[in-house]
């Protein structure tokens, strides 16, 4: 390996280093596709890796290896959430986090040997496999090696995956569900030869994300040239002498730079990005302030995110303001970006005041010692003392449409409808608010909610399109988003914050023949959804 390279322009300069060291206990092969990331938000970077070599065909394994501050050490520790995550019959697995279904923690993508993605999802740290996710319709591309980039733009994660052909397929991201993209609307129709593993970073440092893929003998570099992606070669490819081992970019020191970190099975190559201003007197920008529900009544919570350019010291709640309201549960939040804090606001009781607002003060400072020159404010924030309106979790009270008269099941084109009951009488603002329902999703139809008479009834609609697959299981309400939706003081409705089984496996339905489940997309057909008797 190189020991180090300047990037064009002259913006960094990774040097190799020998201060990052991954611990591999004796008999085990963590693969060449590490993922670091700070999993257990203690602000310092983590590995996970899974095992390498067909010798444990049975089962893939996680490696989690900590991080910590003493010489950037990895060590293996027992006793993780990864624990008794495996899946049977795979080997040369790579694993991949990111936000998928946007309730602010890390869910995991699996690229498995078998040429199939598994997605396991996040609930409260549990990380539990969902094979009704979009991206577990994935397959067939040989070994796969995926990565999350925001290739479009829009605020979301996507999904970029290099196969064992050389090749890259590209999924869109369009409120977490994935849809592969082909023709003129795939931008990556470059080919490596064999078993490309792409990764994405700014690499010359003008504003948008260029691509690196590696093949196991050679890196090739994409620059993104106002979104044509060209290869560049000799003097153009700073990464001209890598050969083995994927790239990986990611900020394993936290001090706002990316690195370069290699992997090559066993052994692992480091290089810190170490370019520096000489001066900095730069007063650090003040950060954003987002508050995700500013309509606050008795017993409710929401979350807040301190989002800062760059590294930060010294900031605790000690610095923040929160008018009639409290923060709890602070903590500095990788998983949403390097330099996130988060907190809970909880509102005061018996207070009713509809101008609040969060104040960052200027006691912390940047890593030149630098103070912010004005505190910052965010958006302004109701506190009113009454209860919230509720949305029952009684399953009766959530009602899914009959199919089209004369039909005994839904088909393409046809349109789902599921209405929920709500503990009073609402206003619905827009037609931003939708309901996810076995990761499909539910869009609120205000029109209807606008000719009828009963207030205390919310309903979405889903169009059946063509390969829809659902199971009895796969009736779980995901999550809701009900922006905009209140009752007649203004205070908005709480969403639910545990997933609802809506339908059970022990439930009898209708048999479309023989033992076939009806709840079942087959061909563009679903049957009917409603529950027959039991006796």
């Amino acid at each position: 390996m190189p020991d180090q390279v300047q990037l064009l322009g002259g913006q960094s300069l990774f040097k190799q280093e020998d201060s990052l060291s991954v611990t591999v206990p004796s008999g085990k092969y963590p693969s060449y596709n590490q993922f670091y990331v700070d999993i257990n938000a203690d602000g310092y970077m983590d590995v996970i890796s899974t095992h390498n070599y067909a010798v444990i065909l049975d089962n893939f394994y996680f490696y989690f290896f900590q991080g910590s501050a003493d010489g950037l050490q990895f060590k293996e520790v027992a006793g993780t959430l990864f624990d008794n995550t495996s899946l049977s019959g795979d080997y040369l697995s790579s694993v991949i986090f990111a936000d998928v279904d946007g309730d602010n923690d890390l869910d995991m993508l699996v690229g498995q040997s078998t040429g199939n993605l598994r997605y396991f999802e996040n609930a409260n740290g549990v990380y539990s496999l969902n094979d009704g996710h979009s991206l577990s319709h994935i397959s067939h591309f040989g070994i796969t090696t995926p990565t999350f980039a925001d290739i479009d733009a829009d605020g979301d994660a996507d999904v970029i995956v290099g196969d064992s052909g050389g090749g890259l397929r590209y999924f869109t991201n369009h409120q977490g569900v994935f849809t592969q993209q082909t023709g003129t609307n795939n931008p990556f129709t470059m080919d490596v030869g064999t078993n490309s593993k792409p990764a994405f970073a700014d690499v010359d440092a003008d504003g948008d994300l260029d691509l690196l893929i590696g093949n196991g003998s050679i890196w090739y570099y994409y620059e993104n040239i106002n979104n044509i992606w060209r290869l560049q070669t000799n003097e153009n490819n700073p990464f001209n002498g890598f050969a083995d081992g994927t790239p990986n970019f990611v900020d394993v020191d936290f001090d706002g730079k990316m690195d370069l970190v290699v992997t090559t099975g066993r052994k692992t190559y480091y290089y810190h990005n170490i370019q520096r201003p000489i001066i900095d007197t730069t007063p650090p920008e003040a950060p954003l302030i987002k508050i995700h529900d500013t309509s606050l009544a008795t017993g409710d919570t929401t979350l807040v995110e301190f989002h800062f350019k760059e590294k930060v010291l010294d900031f605790t709640t000690d610095d923040i303001t929160a008018e009639n309201a409290s923060l709890s549960e602070f903590r500095q939040n990788t998983g949403l970006g390097p330099f996130v804090w988060t907190a809970i606001l909880t509102p005061d009781t018996g207070i009713t005041d509809s101008i609040n607002t969060l104040t960052v003060g200027t006691d912390w400072h940047d890593v030149a010692g630098n103070k912010p020159s004005q505190p910052s404010t965010s958006a302004n924030y109701k506190v009113i003392n009454q209860e919230p309106p509720k949305i029952s979790t009684t399953t009766t009270d959530w009602v899914f449409n009959t199919p089209p008269a004369g039909q005994k099941y839904f088909s393409i084109g046809d349109t789902m409808t599921l209405t929920l009951t709500v503990s009073e009488a609402v206003q619905v603002a827009d037609t931003s608010a939708y309901i996810t329902v076995a990761n499909k999703r539910f869009n609120i139809n205000k029109s209807a909610f606008d000719t009828s008479t009963d207030k205390t009834k919310l309903s979405f609609d889903y169009t059946v399109v063509k390969g829809d697959h659902l199971i009895i299981g796969d009736f779980i309400v995901n999550n809701t988003h009900l922006t905009g939706v209140t009752n007649a003081a203004g205070v908005a409705i709480n969403n639910l914050t545990t997933e609802l089984a809506l339908l059970k496996n022990s439930d009898a339905f209708e048999r479309k023949s023989g033992t076939e489940n009806p709840l079942k997309f087959i061909n563009g057909y679903l049957a009917s959804l409603t529950p027959q008797s039991t006796s």
